[in-house]
């Protein structure tokens, strides 16, 4: 009773804080409800965000992935800031993840590539994932594709392979089959690739997967272009094009147009060949693919320069070249290789971890083992007499030994001698050949040069025509003269512009179709050894112009920290390697003379019918 009477006098007195602590309690349950409410409403956005991201990948892949990134940065303030262990929404940021990595692959930024894959990958294995993990490892193993680290891309295909086999993923087997295909046919074992196209076609056409199924016909196009069979090519990409155009894919459209521009003008129909070019170019820049525009410029300047608009193919191999020094970011580069380095460092890591864990092991055995060494120790005691007798029979044996490798290796050591003597005054015989072929250069350019263009200038004040032309003509073929003793655009442009300009003339003189990566060698060599390179190089395409019969030449030079490496290589004819070198011609020596003037290493590589590979590395 006394605590009753208290209560209700403390309710008399105190109207005012009770009536307070009734609206907090009130406000407290109306925040409550919100923040339900709230979380509730997060997740449908994120839900809705995601799934019309993956919708309209294929169609609108700018508006896609900017839904993706919204969807992520709700997932990351909203949802895991209030429940960071949701595995439903991890997944979700890991899915994204794989997404964005795939644009950043197009776009050329492969460090936010690589970053978010590892993110994807260090999420799922975090959460017990495996059904999705092959696309991780897709995404892997086509972004070392693209760097050219063929081990690390067939070892991630694999493991997809293996995932996506265990998990029952059917949708990604197809996909993979396609990726296997692409990495056989960079690596030219065009056989196997050929096999693994058609076991992508197949199996996706059974499942009715039609963007695997147009990936497939799309390959398979390729390769009846590497095969010179450009009408059967036309037919996969225009059958794959009717796929494209049903489900509206347009990322599988502009790879069919590109294709089907080149095969057109491989077919000598430049016109055909300029209309798919530049369908194919409207697509890149809708798609903001910047990685493929470089490519589509020079198709362009190629397909206009048959059709002799020489004006129009001179403007789009500038934006060729603008565009392919754009897409060299060193930054980018560098953050690759810390990420790549960073996440090789963190797999070591684990590897010695359970190295250690071995070690333990094996030393708890090692006492067990003790036992049995000390009985087998007296056993040893009594071959050690037996040993001992023969040591005198393999003492002697030994002694008329080591006399024979002397003698042998003094043998060769004399050898060597000789045949370095001999290299000796095969370099200084084409340095001296260089020199006085500069010396040459340059009297035929100041002094006879000189003189006829007073004869030029004599001949036009007494309006003789024909004396005129004929100056003209003769000075002409001087300075044509002189160009070929000694390259003056050495000097004036450098190695990488000589270059260029070279491919470039090359290419406006012949039918042949030239693909070209050439990265900026400039300063990198000294002045000796870029003659010698641009020798190399002009010998070389002399050879494909003379005696390959191809229709294509690739030319690639890509620099590292410690070396040069430069890629020449044709579809022609080939040859036979053994017979080449047993009749070596005076050029092929010269050629491989210049490569031990500059210390570099030069690989032939050639089947009759299967083209020519050379490949130079110099050292830096």
């Amino acid at each position: 009773m006394l605590v009753l009477l208290l209560f209700f006098q403390f309710i008399r007195y105190n109207k005012k804080i009770c009536l307070k602590m009734f609206y907090l309690k009130k406000l407290f349950v109306v925040i409550l409800f919100h923040n339900v409410i709230l979380a509730q409403s997060d997740s449908l956005v994120v839900e809705e965000l995601y799934f019309s991201g993956v919708q309209e990948l294929r169609t609108t892949p700018k508006k896609s992935y900017k839904n993706f990134k919204e969807a992520l940065s709700i997932i990351n303030d909203s949802i895991l800031d209030k429940a960071p262990y949701s595995c439903h929404f991890l997944l979700r940021k890991a899915l994204i993840f794989d997404h964005l990595s795939y644009d950043y692959r197009k776009k050329n930024d492969y460090a936010n590539s690589l970053k978010t894959i590892q993110q994807s990958l260090k999420i799922k294995k975090y959460i017990g994932e495996t059904f999705t993990l092959s696309t991780t490892y897709c995404a892997f193993g086509s972004l070392y594709l693209r760097k050219k680290d063929s081990i690390k891309a067939k070892h991630f295909f694999d493991k997809a392979m293996n995932a996506a086999k265990n998990n029952n993923n059917i949708g990604d087997i197809a996909y993979i089959f396609n990726l296997y295909a692409i990495y056989y046919n960079v690596y030219k074992n065009l056989k196997k690739g050929r096999v693994y196209t058609k076991k992508a076609f197949s199996y996706s056409d059974s499942m009715g997967n039609n963007r695997a199924k147009s990936f497939a016909l799309n390959l398979l196009s390729r390769e009846e272009q590497r095969n010179n069979n450009h009408k059967a090519a036309i037919r996969y990409s225009k059958y794959g094009l009717q796929i494209n155009k049903i489900s509206n894919d347009k990322i599988s459209m502009e790879l069919a147009f590109k294709t089907l521009g080149y095969s057109y003008r491989k077919l000598n129909r430049p016109k055909k060949a300029v209309y798919y070019y530049e369908k194919s170019l409207a697509l890149v820049k809708e798609l903001e693919f910047e990685g493929k525009l470089a490519n589509r410029y020079l198709s362009l300047s190629n397909a206009h320069s048959d059709l002799k608009q020489h004006e129009i193919a001179f403007r789009y191999y500038r934006l060729y070249k603008r565009q392919q020094i754009k897409d060299l970011d060193v930054k980018n580069i560098r953050e690759f290789a810390e990420l790549d380095a960073k996440y090789t460092y963190d797999k070591q890591k684990t590897i010695d971890s359970l190295q250690f864990r071995k070690v333990k092991v094996k030393d708890s055995l090692q006492l067990v083992n003790e036992k049995e060494a000390s009985e087998a120790k007296s056993e040893l005691l009594k071959t050690q007499n037996k040993v001992k007798s023969q040591w005198l029979l393999f003492g002697g044996l030994g002694l008329i030994t080591f006399f024979l490798i002397i003698y042998l290796f003094r043998a060769k050591k004399f050898t060597q001698k000789q045949k370095e003597m001999q290299e000796e005054f095969s370099q200084d015989l084409i340095r001296t050949q260089e020199k006085e072929r500069s010396r040459l250069a340059r009297e035929l350019h100041d002094s006879v040069g000189q003189k006829l263009m007073l004869l030029s200038k004599v001949a036009k004040s007494i309006s003789s025509t024909n004396a005129e032309k004929l100056a003209s003509t003769i000075l002409e073929e001087v300075r044509s003269i002189s160009r070929g003793l000694h390259p003056s655009n050495l000097e004036r442009l450098g190695i990488t512009e000589s270059i260029n300009a070279l491919v470039y003339s090359i290419n406006e003189n012949t039918d042949l179709f030239f693909t070209e990566e050439i990265e900026n060698i400039d300063n990198v060599l000294s002045k000796e050894s870029e003659l010698h390179l641009y020798r190399i190089i002009q010998e070389t395409l002399s050879n494909i112009v003379k005696h390959s019969e191809g229709k294509a030449v690739k030319i690639k030079a890509n620099i590292t920290a410690e070396k040069l490496t430069v890629l020449i290589s044709d579809n022609g004819k080939g040859f036979d390697l053994d017979d080449k070198f047993k009749t070596m011609s005076l050029g092929l020596k010269i050629l491989f003379e210049r490569a031990k003037i500059m210390r570099a290493q030069i690989n032939l590589n050639s089947n009759k019918g299967e083209g020519t590979e050379m490949t130079l590395i110099i050292p830096i």
